[in-house]
């Protein structure tokens, strides 16, 4: 009787474990998530990418990398950071509400509510 136990707990928690590892892949490659949300902030970090030293260069061959970025608070309250392209970064208005579409932890579009 007492191997049965020990056999339910071994499966139990190796069901939760599973759980753990499976959930945050279900929308990675699944369905687009549309929920509404609020545009709070979008911003663009600059920093430089040093590249490889031609020959017979005396200092790095440096090119400047530029990324956009948005973040948005979900209508359950979740705060999400989407890393968008120039064209998408440029049409969004910080404080706008609307549909949010995504997949996973890629940004598809942001459909602001008419004002």
């Amino acid at each position: 009787m007492q191997f049965i136990w020990i056999v339910c707990v071994v499966f139990l928690v190796a069901a939760l474990i599973a759980f753990a590892v499976v959930l945050p892949l279900v929308n990675r490659t699944g369905k687009p998530m549309k929920i509404k949300a609020t545009l709070t902030d979008k911003y663009v970090p600059s920093f430089e990418k040093s590249g490889p030293l031609p020959k017979r260069a005396k200092s790095p061959n440096r090119q400047e990398v530029t990324e956009y970025y948005a973040a948005f608070t979900l209508s359950d309250g979740d705060n999400r950071v989407f890393q968008l392209t120039e064209e998408q970064y440029n049409v969004l208005t910080v404080g706008r509400t609307g549909l949010l579409v995504f997949v996973g932890e890629s940004f598809v579009s942001f459909e602001e509510d008419a004002t």
